[in-house]
C-alpha cells in the first residue's frame, strides 16, 4: 500500500478510500501493479490524477488488463468506431463498463437499437456516450422501462417511446418506482393527463426533476411573477415545459433585460406569459449580443413583439438575413430622403 500511495501521490484519506473499494490489492505483487498502471497510462492515456480518481470509485485494479480490460477497450473502439481518447474518456466516466461481460453488452446494444430504433452508428455512440453505464444494466431492467413508457397512462406509442428516451438516454437509469411513477402521478393531479402527456413528449426530461426541489419552487415563481392562474400557468408550461428546469435567477435576469428593451416590466411580463419560449433564449450567448447588435444599427423596431420574438427564437442564419434585410432598408430609406 505504502507504493500505491507513493505512485499516486495521495494522501491517507484518498488511500483508505481505494483500500475500502478494493481490498484485496494488498495481495497483488508489485510487477503486476507497476504493469496495470503502465497499462492506465500508456494505453489509456489516463493521469496519475486520473487514475487515483477511477480506483477510488471502482474495482478496476482487480480487473486484468489483458484479459479483462483491453478486450472491452477494443469492442468499444470497433464498435461505434471511436478514437482512442473516446474510448479512454468513456472508461473513465464510467469503469462499471469494464465489469460487464462483452457477450452480455452485445445483446443489451442489439435490445437498445431495437427498441430505441437506432439506425445509424452515430446514434447508438450518441446514446451510450451519454448514458454508458446502460451497457451494464441488466436486459430485464431495460425492458421494463422502455415498457413502462408504454404501458404507463402515458401509452405512448413505440416511436413515440423510442424518441423521448433518445432525447434523454438517463431515463434509462431513473427509478419506475421513485421516480418515474410519482413523477408522472404528480404532473396528471396537477395539469391532467393529456397536458402532462404533452409536457413529457416535448420535454421529456421533465420526469427526471425533483417535485419538491424544481417543478413546485416553479410553479410558485411563475404563479407569483406573471400573476397567473392555474388554467393560464398549465397553457403556460406546456407551451415551454423546460421552463421547469429553468434556474430561478436566470429567469428573473432574462425577464429584467426584456423589460429594460421595452421599457415596461407589465407589458414584458404580459406578453412572455403567452410567449413563453422568449425565456429559452440564452442571455449572455444570443439576447444580449443580438440586442447589440440592434441598438449598434440603430434598427427602427416596430413596437415590442415582432422584434423580442425575431431576436430571441430565429436560427443564427435566419437572423441574419433579418439583419441584413433590416440594414438594407434603412439605406434605401436614407437614399431616398437625399
Amino acid at each position: 500500500m505504502d507504493w500505491i500511495q507513493e505512485y499516486l501521490d495521495i494522501n491517507d484519506k484518498t488511500l483508505k478510500k481505494i483500500f475500502t473499494k478494493c481490498p484485496s490489492i494488498v495481495g497483488q505483487n508489485l510487477t503486476t501493479l507497476e504493469g496495470k498502471m503502465k497499462y492506465y497510462q500508456e494505453t489509456l492515456g489516463w493521469s496519475i490524477k486520473d487514475v487515483a480518481t477511477v480506483m477510488t470509485t471502482s474495482r478496476i485494479i482487480t480487473l486484468s488488463t489483458e484479459f479483462n480490460i483491453e478486450p472491452k477497450r477494443q469492442w468499444l473502439s470497433n464498435t461505434f468506431n471511436a478514437t482512442k481518447n473516446d474510448i479512454s474518456k468513456l472508461i473513465k466516466k464510467n469503469p462499471g463498463l469494464l465489469s460487464a461481460n462483452v457477450d452480455d453488452m452485445v445483446d443489451r446494444l442489439e435490445f437498445l437499437q431495437d427498441q430505441l430504433e437506432l439506425h445509424s452508428s452515430e446514434a447508438k455512440q450518441k446514446l451510450v456516450w451519454k448514458v454508458p453505464c446502460a451497457l451494464a444494466l441488466t436486459k430485464d431492467t431495460l425492458n421494463s422501462k422502455v415498457t413502462w413508457f408504454q404501458s404507463s397512462s402515458l401509452g405512448l406509442t413505440k416511436r413515440e417511446m423510442a424518441k423521448a428516451i433518445r432525447s434523454r438516454p438517463t431515463l434509462l437509469t431513473s427509478s419506475i418506482e421513485m421516480n418515474l411513477e410519482p413523477s408522472l402521478k404528480w404532473l396528471n393531479d396537477r395539469f391532467g393527463q393529456a397536458a402532462a402527456r404533452k409536457m413529457i413528449m416535448s420535454n421529456p426530461p421533465i420526469l427526471g426533476y425533483s417535485i419538491s426541489e424544481k417543478i413546485e419552487p416553479r410553479l410558485d415563481y411563475l404563479e407569483g411573477t406573471f400573476g397567473l392562474n392555474d388554467t393560464e400557468l398549465s397553457i403556460m408550461v406546456c407551451k415551454l415545459p423546460s421552463i421547469l428546469g429553468l434556474n430561478q435567477a436566470s429567469l428573473e435576469e432574462k425577464l429584467q433585460f426584456y423589460a429594460t428593451c421595452v421599457g415596461s416590466r407589465p407589458e414584458t411580463l404580459e406578453f412572455i406569459s403567452r410567449n413563453p419560449r422568449l425565456l429559452s433564449a440564452s442571455l449572455d450567448k444570443r439576447l444580449i449580443p443580438r440586442w447589440e447588435q440592434v441598438l449598434e444599427f440603430k434598427l427602427p423596431e416596430r413596437g415590442f413583439r415582432v422584434p423580442m420574438l425575431t431576436m430571441a427564437c430565429y436560427p443564427s442564419a435566419q437572423w441574419e438575413k433579418y439583419l441584413a434585410r433590416r440594414k438594407m432598408l434603412i439605406l434605401e430609406s436614407q437614399q431616398t430622403l437625399k
